[in-house]
């Protein structure tokens, strides 16, 4: 008989008759309840207990809302010793023992993600091809993501036609993350499901439906695919980062540059410069571990980079360089990751000897060229344009970016560029729009109010724009100060000169005319 085994680490009450009771025995039954056939999980007191006083392995299979219960409990289970033996011979003459389990596959150090075959749920057999046609383009196109573990499609494929569990799917690829879906289709109506569960804990992060009509089927496929790759992108790494938040001890490499960039994003969206220094600290703790890690360089350089954008007693040559040199290690660890050309192109826009815009956009190029799917990678494309005055293009792309990711985490910053770039091609409304849709999302981000104030000068309403001058002067003080002794760097002069001006109108500091 194979038993479920569920330890808890509480109190109990024991009867006169020696039985118990109590909310530590009710814990343990609702854990046993959780275990698979044969297994072994903890509570998460028990996990503390026994930290670093077993050899097995331990590992999270995070958060259930179980019965009496009143708060979710954190499940851990129990592995396989961490140097199992080879197994004896069987003597002669003595009962073989009976099969164990099949032996499950490990997790990776980063997010790791498996694509089910998506389900034909329509009449017609030769809509199959059209859903393999879905799943295997989404595989090749989440492949992009080099932060990612991707399971190859000759593995996924093996459990088409078949009903399945995600967790068995989770257990026998080894992976965090499964995607399914379906695709029905009536006449000329097509709908597109999918959905993105978190394979370890059965929890859905994700999920989307997609109507089309149908017209040019492989457009419709690859439009299709492009919107799932860039939908459930952003769930994933934002899953990783609340991960590490709740268990921050321990940390590999590749979670040490989880928690750097997580800060980073951080402090850019709130001006903050402990959480800058946390990032900078956590990226060189992951440097330690593995010199080669892309996610912990591209945190380092885009610390350095808004170093340069808003500190301003800082030897700017130096912090440059040294931010340089992280995006330039990125590239040379893995030339086919967009992290570090999107982290270059930024930097060399910011070049405090000369101007190298030109050099800035071949390497956003680059970037949006190994990963169309990458938002990051969109907006730095759209960001260089626009400073290198190309403006319609950069509108283009940043209307590509909130289209196809509107829940983006990086919203925000988006929002800071359409409001910018509107400004530089004299769309003042839409300008201000975008910046106050921005600023709801992350209201300390200084550079948001100011372009705010810069298009509400362009409108003529300048009561409103010093207003929003003074937050942008609250949040992004060194920031403000140097634009307004030095400008913005634009390669269009006159952007230069009208930004300039704005500035002044919005700082009230205009000369006044005798």
């Amino acid at each position: 008989m194979r038993f479920r085994i569920g330890i808890h680490l509480g109190e109990i009450i024991e009867k006169p008759d020696g039985s118990v009771y109590g909310d530590g025995v009710n814990v343990a039954a609702r854990l046993q309840a959780l275990a698979d056939p044969g297994g072994i999980v903890l509570s998460e007191a028990m996990r503390w207990a026994v930290k670093g006083k077993c050899s097995v392995d331990i590992q999270d299979a995070g958060q259930h809302q179980v019965k009496n219960i009143a708060e979710p409990l954190r499940v851990f289970k129990l592995g396989l010793p961490r140097s199992a033996s080879t197994p004896q011979s069987v003597p002669s003459g003595s009962q073989a023992p009976q099969s164990r389990p099949m032996d499950f596959l490990a997790l990776p150090d980063k997010p790791s993600i498996a694509v089910l075959p998506f389900s034909n749920m329509s009449a017609d057999a030769d809509q199959e091809y059209f859903c393999d046609g879905v799943s295997e383009d989404i595989i090749t196109e989440l492949s992009r993501f080099r932060s990612l573990f991707v399971i190859a499609r000759n593995s996924s494929f093996t459990f088409k036609g078949r009903p399945v569990d995600v967790r068995t799917v989770s257990k026998e690829l080894g992976v965090r993350y499964v995607l399914e879906g379906s695709a029905r289709r009536v006449g000329s109506k097509l709908r597109l499901t999918a959905q993105l569960i978190d394979g370890v804990t059965g929890t859905h992060l994700w999920a989307e439906k997609y109507d089309r009509e149908v017209t040019q089927i492989f457009d419709i496929q690859e439009e299709l695919t492009q919107r799932v790759v860039v939908s459930i992108a952003p769930f994933i790494e934002e899953a990783e980062r609340e991960r590490v938040r709740r268990h921050p001890q321990d940390l590999n490499s590749y979670e040490m540059g989880v928690r750097a960039a997580a800060k980073a994003y951080e402090a850019y969206r709130g001006n903050d410069p402990k959480k800058l220094d946390e990032s900078i600290s956590d990226a060189s703790a992951a440097l330690r571990i593995d010199p080669d890690s892309v996610l912990a360089l591209g945190a380092f350089a885009f610390c350095q980079w808004q170093r340069l954008q808003f500190e301003s007693d800082v030897d700017a040559a130096r912090v440059w360089q040294e931010g340089i040199d992280a995006a330039n290690r990125a590239i040379t660890s893995d030339r086919n990751d967009c992290l570090g050309y999107v982290q270059k192109a930024m930097l060399l826009a910011l070049a405090p000897t000369a101007n190298r815009v030109d050099d800035a956009l071949l390497n956003a190029k680059r970037a949006h060229e190994l990963n169309p799917h990458n938002t990051a990678a969109l907006m730095i494309l759209a960001w260089t344009e626009a400073i290198g005055g190309l403006t319609a293009e950069a509108l283009e792309h940043l209307d590509q970016v909130m289209r196809l990711s509107p829940r983006d985490s990086l919203r925000y910053g988006m929002c800071n560029q359409l409001s910018m770039t509107h400004f530089l091609a004299g769309q003042y409304a839409d300008g201000a729009k975008y910046a106050a849709l921005g600023i709801e999302e992350a209201p300390q981000h200084g550079t948001l109010h100011c372009w705010l104030a810069l298009n509400l000068v362009g409108l003529g309403d300048l009561p409103r724009a010093r207003v929003a001058f003074a937050e942008a002067r609250r949040f992004a003080a060194s920031w403000v100060e140097r634009k307004l002794a030095e400008g913005f760097v634009f390669v269009d002069k006159e952007h230069c000169s009208r930004t300039a001006a704005f500035l002044r109108k919005a700082a009230d500091t205009e000369p006044q005319a005798d």
